[in-house]
Formats: C-alpha cells, structure tokens, sequence
C-alpha cells in the first residue's frame, strides 16, 4: 500500500503537463495564478503614493473667518471714506455759499451808500442855492468824493449790468457838480431866479436817477443772492 503510493506520486510528478509552479486544476477548472491576485494591501496604498495625484488644503474655520473679517473691515473703510468725502464737499459748499452771501451782503450795503451820497450832493447844491454860500460847494466837492469811492470799491464786487448802473451814477455825479459850479451857484448869487429853477430840475433829474441806478443794482445783487 506504501509502495503505491509513492510510485503514484512519483508519476505525478513526472508529468510533463504539470510544474512545481503550476496550480493543481480544481473540481471547478483551473486554479487561478497566485501572483496574477492583488492583495488587499496593495490596492489600499495610500492616495499620496499614486502617480498624478494634487494634495487639496481644506480651509479651517480661522482661515475663513479671516477673510470675512478682512472683506468687513474693508467694506467698512469704504463706507467711511465715502462718508468723508461728502462730508468734506458739503462743508467746502457751504463754506462757498457763506462767503458768496456775505460777499453780496457787502456789496448791497455800498449800493446802499451809494444812493445815500447821492442825496446829499444834491442836498448841499439845493442848500447853496438858497443861501448863496460857499462852503456848500465845498460840501459839493466832498459828497462827489465820497460817492465816487463808494462806486469804485463796489465796482470790483458786482456783474457787467450792474457796472453799467455804476457808470450812470458816476456820470450823473460828475455833470451835477459842473452844472453847480458853473451854472447854478453863479445864477444863484447872481439872483437870476430863470436859471436857477432851469438848473434845479437838471439837478433833480441826474439825482433821481442814481438813486434809481443804486435801487436797481440792489434788486440785482438781491437776485444773485437768492439764486
């Protein structure tokens, strides 16, 4: 029974169908080739070790509240210089506006003075008719003075239309003083009463219409202010 045996296994494996290698076929076909099997700790290697393979960062939660912070504080910062900005342009505005207006105010005022110079030209020429006395003419040479420094200093301060206005004030002035000195004050100590009643309405009518020139050149700086 032993000498069967190994005489059995002595033919099996002298069979040239059959190697050491090669796998004893089953009852259900060939044996599968041992090396042609992936172990499991092969095909679990790490992702790192595969060809082609891109690490990917996860964000932690610090990284992406430092990034909203950074997106808040700089919203922030925008909204803010916005803000300084208009604020800044709304009080250069109104700093515009405030010395616009005090710069009419003051003009309005020696417009004012104007028509006041005015009157008393004509009140002191009147007067030197009347009484036929000197000094009056020299009143006549101050309130002429007076008027013409008033038109010079406003002159700088207003428009072409009211410069124009200016004009006839200066000119009326100029021709009231002539018409004093070499007509009305010699009729009047003269007492040639025809030519001092002709010179008066010529006086009357050149101070009217100042007086009116200075009123319209008010109503005009009063319209500039309200605009």
């Amino acid at each position: 029974m032993t000498d069967d045996i190994a005489e059995g296994e002595r033919k099996q494996s002298s069979s040239p169908g059959i190697t050491g290698n090669q796998a004893v076929p089953s009852a259900h076909g060939t044996a599968p080739d041992p090396r042609h099997l992936a172990s499991p700790a092969a095909n679990s290697s790490p992702a790192s070790d595969r060809p082609g393979y891109t690490p990917t960062m996860k964000k932690s939660p610090f990284s992406r509240l430092s990034v909203r912070l950074s997106v808040g504080v700089a919203a922030l910062f925008a909204v803010f210089s916005v803000a300084l900005i208009a604020m800044t342009r709304a009080l250069w505005t109104s700093d515009q506006a405030l010395e616009n207006c005090m710069h009419l105010t003051s003009a309005e005022r020696e417009a004012a003075s104007i028509a006041g110079a005015a009157r008393e030209q004509y009140m002191h020429e009147s007067h030197g008719m009347l009484t036929r006395d000197e000094v009056h003419v020299a009143h006549d040479h101050h309130w002429a003075a007076k008027l013409a420094e008033r038109v010079a200093r406003l002159r700088p301060l207003v428009g072409d239309r009211e410069r124009q206005l200016l004009d006839t004030v200066q000119s009326n002035s100029t021709q009231m003083s002539q018409l004093f000195l070499e007509e009305l004050f010699p009729a009047a100590r003269a007492e040639d009463l025809g030519r001092v009643r002709a010179g008066h309405n010529k006086v009357q009518a050149l101070t009217d219409e100042m007086v009116a020139a200075s009123d319209r050149t008010i109503e005009y700086l009063a319209e500039r202010e309200m605009a």
